[in-house]
């Protein structure tokens, strides 16, 4: 018998459960969490930024809340697990992680910037005039402080651990395509309807509703963009071997759309809106061969990590 292999297929089931647990975990605490952290909204919206909470749905609180949960069962989840610090990514000086971090937020913001103006320029997004410059700096400083959560908490999951397991158990190539879709997958979760009576098991309800988008067909446009998004930042974290230079780029991405979604509107012409659709009014097929462009423009700058 085999020794080796048993115990190689033994590590797989253990890891296996392990991830199993984790994911009920996140639904199950995510589920109760959510209306609690929406009763809360009303005490904790204050101060300059309080405006930006004002109205915000259930089922984007409910978003959060799974998010929320996902970043707290991580870490036992990687104790369990045998990771340390390289497995999640961050396994650089904290010198070097701010500084890789800093140029991939440059890099993110020019990047998405770049696409929002051509969008722009073709006619699929239309400025809104009624936005004051206050307002804007609001939704800047707002989009880049939700985007450090939003891009730590996914790139350490997705790019970190996820990737970590997969790129040992089957390699490069799977670990980054199974992100990817994954990621890109995960995103679309979440439910469109309306919840104006909310009770203890609402973010249960939202869960319910979350598989509904899968049937759109105007997800598809999003569906491809996110995962050429999540290529390009698994490739750049496969180069880098570590997750400073993602967090930042997705840290950017997500200021930058936040911006938009407040300075601009889609346009109603069928005939330019299907290049953005309607997930965030940037994010769609025109976003999708962007992205690729730019993977397969900078892929040659990027060199593996030094042994």
């Amino acid at each position: 018998m085999d020794v080796t292999n048993c115990d190689n297929k033994s590590a797989l089931h253990v890891r296996a459960r392990l991830i199993v647990g984790y994911l009920a975990f996140v639904l199950i605490a995510g589920g109760l969490l959510a209306a609690p952290l929406y009763w809360l909204l009303p005490y904790i919206a204050h101060g300059p930024f309080a405006s930006l909470l004002d109205d915000v749905p259930f089922r984007r609180v409910a978003d959060r809340s799974f998010m929320l949960c996902a970043l707290v069962g991580l870490y036992p989840l990687c104790r369990r697990l045998s990771f340390d610090r390289r497995d999640w990514g961050w396994g650089v000086r904290r010198s070097r992680f701010l500084t890789c971090f800093a140029i991939g937020l440059a890099c993110g913001l020019a990047s998405l910037l770049i696409l929002v103006a051509i969008e722009l320029y073709l006619g699929v997004l239309v400025w809104d005039n009624r936005r004051t410059a206050v307002v804007l700096v609001q939704a800047l400083f707002s989009g880049l402080a939700s985007g450090v959560i939003i891009a730590v908490i996914e790139e350490s999951v997705f790019r970190g651990a996820f990737f970590a397991v997969l790129r040992t158990n089957h390699g490069k190539a799977v670990a980054i395509v199974a992100t990817s879709l994954v990621y890109a997958s995960v995103h679309f979760l979440r439910s469109t309807g309306e919840y104006h009576t909310i009770h203890w098991y609402s973010g249960f309800d939202v869960l319910g509703g979350a598989f509904s988008n899968y049937t759109d067909p105007a997800t598809v446009g999003p569906f491809l963009a996110l995962v050429a998004a999540g290529v390009l930042l698994a490739t750049i974290r496969e180069r880098a071997g570590h997750i400073a230079l993602t967090v930042g780029v997705h840290c950017g991405w997500v200021a930058v759309i936040k911006l938009t979604r407040k300075a601009t509107n889609l346009t109603s012409d069928p005939s330019l809106g299907w290049l953005a659709d309607g997930y965030d009014s940037v994010t769609g097929y025109l976003a999708c061969i962007y992205l690729l462009i730019i993977l397969l423009a900078i892929k040659p700058l990027l060199t593996p990590p030094k042994p």
